[in-house]
């Protein structure tokens, strides 16, 4: 146990002896800690790739900006990765600078799970 004393408020006088519960206080922490991230499957078309060095650069691309389970496929033309979405909007994937008006790729969200 610690004691905080509260600064004088508005001509009142310090409350002394405030005691906190380091354990109670260290276990809320953890629990706020714990919570899952909102994590998003989103499913892209992505038009312009023509082949494996465009499928690496978008997934890098897509990796860099935060996404993880990061999958590219030049045969279907799809991009499937999971993002966090108090990071990453899901609706804001498709305009990042790799898919861009100064880049090859163009992109279109097609699901969010």
């Amino acid at each position: 146990m610690i004691k905080v004393y509260l600064a004088e408020f508005k001509g009142r006088k310090p409350l002394s002896g405030f005691k906190i519960n380091i354990c109670l206080l260290s276990s809320l922490l953890q629990k706020v800690q714990s919570f899952p991230m909102a994590k998003r499957k989103v499913t892209l078309r992505v038009f312009g790739m023509t082949c494996d060095d465009c499928v690496k650069h978008v997934s890098e691309e897509l990796k860099n900006a935060g996404a993880t389970e990061v999958l590219v496929s030049l045969k279907e033309g799809s991009a499937t990765a999971v993002v966090d979405d108090t990071k990453t909007r899901p609706e804001d994937i498709p305009r990042l600078p790799v898919f861009g008006n100064q880049s090859r790729y163009r992109a279109q969200l097609r699901k969010v799970e």
